[in-house]
């Protein structure tokens, strides 16, 4: 039990709390420490495609290669001579018709024919997309793929039945049968590049 405190004397009081100094400013910013492991943006991760698509783009590549050696070689032939799609381009342009498309007079009437420079352009396009094709490992390219490979079996089946049925004896050369074959195959590897 507390006392009472004589007459005239002052109670004793209680001692100040002390309060903590402010630290300076610069105490409190936060550096980081020279022992923490650095770190590095991570790469992103190449986009894969599966086998199919690059078997798809290979047969398109190989496709393109042959459409523009067949643009070369003999599309159709009457009496033993055989014209080559390049030898059709140079009579256009020599007789001062376009020398990309034209139409041919028969019995029959005038037929639709696309030149060997339509289908050398058509395959070169298809062989430098299919090698831009491999890397990129876009849907896109193989979109691209079967659009152009479908022009140049277009093309071919338009020459074929052009000059087949001019009802001349005109007969079908080995470069027509690789254009139609080529392109074909090249539509379908323009689909593999899709599914893939």
């Amino acid at each position: 039990m507390a006392q009472a405190p004589f007459p005239g004397t002052v109670p004793p009081q209680p001692a100040p709390q002390s309060r903590p100094s402010p630290q300076p400013s610069y105490m409190q910013a936060q550096y980081p420490s020279p022992f923490a492991p650095a770190t590095y943006p991570v790469p992103a991760t190449a986009r894969r495609r599966s086998s199919v698509y690059y078997a798809g783009a290979a047969v398109a590549l190989i496709c393109g290669i042959l459409i523009v050696a067949s643009s070369f070689m003999g599309w159709f032939g009457f009496g033993g001579y055989y014209a080559s799609g390049w030898d059709i381009m140079r009579g256009m342009r020599e007789s001062g018709r376009n020398p990309f498309v034209n139409a041919v007079e028969g019995v029959s009437g005038a037929k639709l024919v696309f030149s060997g420079l339509c289908t050398l352009i058509a395959g070169a396009l298809l062989a430098l997309l299919a090698l831009i094709a491999i890397p990129a490992a876009s849907r896109g390219m193989g979109a691209l793929l079967l659009v152009i490979s479908l022009l140049a079996l277009a093309m071919a089946g338009i020459n074929s039945y052009s000059f087949l049925s001019l009802r001349m004896g005109i007969s079908m050369g080995a470069g027509m049968v690789i254009l139609i074959a080529s392109s074909f195959l090249g539509t379908v590897g323009g689909l593999m590049t899709l599914a893939g």
